[in-house]
């Protein structure tokens, strides 16, 4: 016998304003719709609640800006196959902008972070894009609120070689979080990438390495070398 899910799922990320107040990304699954929900962070009272999405959606990521009281949150929409960015006041629950993310390649991409800049006219996301062939790579995307909406850049990273004029990609390479730096001028994104495979055993093994890349965040060039501890291997693309 199947049961049908009622009342929220699991929510999916949370953000904590200046004031204290808590902003949540959930999906409630008996309306199958992606929602944002603001918490007063002393009394636990709700402040609003707003639906942002129904009918074949998932809730993947959320981000808060101080400086403009704005929350970014981002859901999955099937009958556009891509991910779309809802840009809400923190105060009032009032959704500002809806910015529809790029959602090339043999499968829609699907964003893995999300950051406001500091002062809160842009947004970045990074997004794990599949390629043609068993293969994928990052994708970082820009996008510009002020003073209207616009991709500002994209930079796509994958671990590969050139033959001639065409880059081979060697495997997947999954995306996981990005940062800015705090005066906003360089964002890193950092993730796995897989190095090569030996198909002469079974099942064929292959190398997966943390890798970072660091971009110029104005204009998505890639900045100077960071460094990490561990086993990385941080580049330039």
């Amino acid at each position: 016998m199947s049961c049908a899910m009622r009342g929220p799922s699991p929510l999916v990320a949370l953000e904590v304003s200046a004031q204290g107040s808590v902003t949540v990304l959930g999906h409630d699954a008996a309306l199958d719709e992606v929602f944002v929900l603001a918490i007063h962070g002393e009394t636990g009272n709700q402040l609003w609640m707003r639906a942002i999405a129904q009918i074949g959606v998932t809730p993947m990521a959320l981000a808060l800006n101080a400086a403009t009281g704005r929350v970014a949150a981002v859901h999955r929409f099937e009958a556009f196959q891509g991910d779309v960015i809802s840009i809400l006041d923190v105060g009032t629950g009032i959704v500002l902008h809806q910015v529809p993310l790029p959602g090339g390649g043999s499968e829609p991409a699907v964003t893995t972070d999300i950051a406001f800049s500091p002062d809160g006219a842009r947004v970045y996301a990074l997004l794990h894009q599949m390629l043609s062939g068993d293969a994928s790579q990052f994708l970082t995307v820009a996008v510009d609120l002020e003073p209207s909406l616009d991709y500002a850049w994209q930079r796509p990273f994958v671990n590969g070689y050139t033959s001639g004029a065409v880059l081979v990609p060697l495997g997947h390479s999954t995306p996981r979080a990005l940062a800015l730096s705090p005066d906003g001028s360089q964002l890193v994104v950092t993730g796995m990438t897989q190095h090569g495979c030996n198909e002469d055993v079974s099942p064929a093994i292959g190398e997966t390495r943390m890798i970072a890349a660091a971009y110029d965040a104005s204009s998505g060039a890639p900045a100077v070398d960071v460094r990490t501890a561990g086993r990385g291997r941080i580049v330039r693309r």
